[in-house]
């Protein structure tokens, strides 16, 4: 996320893809830079799967700091919050990039 705040869409972003050619991720760091500028619109026009692969990243940010506040508060048992921390994520995974991930299958 700093990276992408630190360089815009508009300027070249000093790592360069590696692909000559235009494949699924395309796009994404750009698009990413667009996001934490909250142009939502230019950010899809870049990469269509960038608000969820970013959303991904964000929301994992957050659970890692609420889920540390927990383990530290010892409000619920450990084993609780790893089982949920496992199965919120994979859910997350799975909701963030099915998409992205079958549409390179499909293609």
């Amino acid at each position: 996320m700093v990276y992408s705040g630190i360089f815009s869409a508009q300027n070249p972003h000093p790592i360069h893809s590696a692909y000559q050619n235009q494949v699924i991720s395309t796009g994404l760091s750009r698009a990413f830079s667009e996001i934490v500028r909250f142009n939502f619109s230019s950010a899809i026009n870049y990469n269509p799967y960038s608000i969820r692969l970013f959303s991904f990243f964000a929301i994992q940010g957050l659970m890692r700091l609420f889920i540390s506040i927990l383990l530290f508060r010892n409000i619920f048992s450990k084993n609780l919050i790893l089982f949920a921390d496992i199965l919120l994520s994979v859910l997350l995974f799975l909701w963030s990039f099915g998409s992205f991930i079958m549409d390179q299958i499909f293609i």
